[in-house]
């Protein structure tokens, strides 16, 4: 059965596709959450996503590091604010480093989920990770095309933010 739950995943049908994914993350289990955690290496953004809702329902912290490899993928920047906010769904308290790579260069969506991530998290910060972050953000303020991007009070927001933070 869950084979051929899996199969109809990659339908072009995409009520069979939603119908498939609601299946599988009511069965849930160990299964399950290993198909998922494959799924968000796909090309799909429409598997990609749904694999992350699905990781949400199951709620496994070990999803944390296969949600930030996925959401962190080049080729993923743009189409990835589903993986964030599935990611904002599990402990971030030691994701600083990486909450703030994607306030600096991800898409609108993405830093929309990070800001959520932000406000409900208490961020524990190594040293190391402090210095990479104050880097990036003078790299961003000197960077005028990325500046442009983010508006001026999204700017100040992020400082404001990495004022409470960096050492």
């Amino acid at each position: 059965m869950l084979s051929t739950l899996q199969a109809q995943v990659f339908s072009e049908d995409t009520e069979i596709v939603r119908a498939a994914f609601a299946e599988l993350t009511e069965i849930g289990g160990e299964e399950v959450f290993q198909f998922y955690v494959g799924l968000l290496e796909s090309t799909r953004p429409l598997i990609r996503n749904r694999a992350a809702c699905g990781i949400i329902e199951i709620g496994d912290q070990r999803a944390v590091q296969p949600l930030l490899h996925a959401i962190l993928k080049t080729e993923n920047i743009g189409a990835n604010g589903t993986l964030v906010y599935a990611l904002g769904h599990f402990d971030c308290n030691n994701l600083f480093k990486e909450i703030c790579l994607i306030l600096f260069y991800h898409g609108y969506e993405a830093r929309q989920m990070a800001w959520m991530i932000i406000d409900d998290t208490e961020f524990t910060v190594a040293l190391a990770d402090s210095l990479k972050i104050r880097k990036h953000w003078h790299m961003l303020k000197e960077d005028t095309v990325r500046q442009k991007q983010l508006e001026k009070l999204e700017l100040e927001y992020i400082e404001e933010f990495l004022d409470d933070y960096l050492l």
